[in-house]
């Protein structure tokens, strides 16, 4: 069987409901220059990022790097999530890009603190990441057409990338449950389907991201298959 590691397909689910525009309480100090200021200027008080701010830096920087040291074949598609999904590129060579990330996460702009919590959810992210690992990247279908035949030998494995402020460990639990139920369910459609594959491993990591000095209602979980 021709074996896809886990990274050649990574989904990032980002949070965008409104509690992800929460202050970090991380202070930033931008007053850089204390020693050299002259009299009677006012220093520049410190700045706070919020919690979305913080998921999209350290996301970025986890696709920069991975550009840097894999120019191709180890591919991301980026998902935000609020009151929908929004799928900001595709698993092809030419959409792998930190600019066009960027380009279009400014698009999409900073989560809004008025919106109705309610209506937003992780899961409409995490939904759409299973479908989209159900999806051909051009080297899997490469692989799938020079196979011919014998294409159910080309697997297809994949990473799940959740930033998120989980509310407990009955609320993780919760998330791993719908990624679980919509894997099968998914694989049952890739089942019938030439334009889909079923998925063999499906890797889940959950990023909880919450202010600084407040207690977190999570446990950290070891890694388990």
């Amino acid at each position: 069987m021709k074996m896809f590691s886990v990274a050649h397909k990574t989904a990032f689910v980002v949070d965008h409901c409104p509690y992800m525009a929460e202050s970090s309480r991380q202070q930033v100090e931008c007053d850089v220059l204390t020693k050299s200021r002259a009299q009677g200027v006012i220093p520049l008080a410190p700045v706070s990022k919020s919690l979305w701010t913080c998921a999209v830096e350290c996301s970025m920087e986890y696709c920069r790097i991975l550009y840097d040291v894999y120019p191709t074949n180890k591919l991301i598609n980026y998902i935000v999530s609020d009151s929908e999904f929004h799928i900001l590129n595709t698993w092809r060579q030419e959409d792998q890009s930190t600019h066009e990330l960027m380009s279009a996460l400014a698009a999409v702009g900073p989560p809004d603190p008025r919106e109705d919590p309610e209506c937003c959810s992780i899961l409409h992210g995490l939904v759409a990441a299973v479908e989209s690992l159900c999806k051909l990247t051009e080297l899997q279908h490469e692989q799938r057409t020079a196979l011919m035949d014998t294409a159910e030998r080309v697997a297809n494995r994949g990473r799940i990338i959740c930033l998120t402020n989980a509310k407990s460990d009955t609320h993780v639990r919760m998330l791993e449950d719908c990624i679980q139920e919509t894997l099968l369910d998914q694989n049952k459609l890739a089942a019938g389907s030439d334009r889909l594959m079923a998925i063999q491993q499906c890797e889940l990591v959950l990023v909880h991201i919450f202010p600084l000095g407040e207690d977190t209602l999570v446990s950290d979980r070891p890694k388990k298959q």
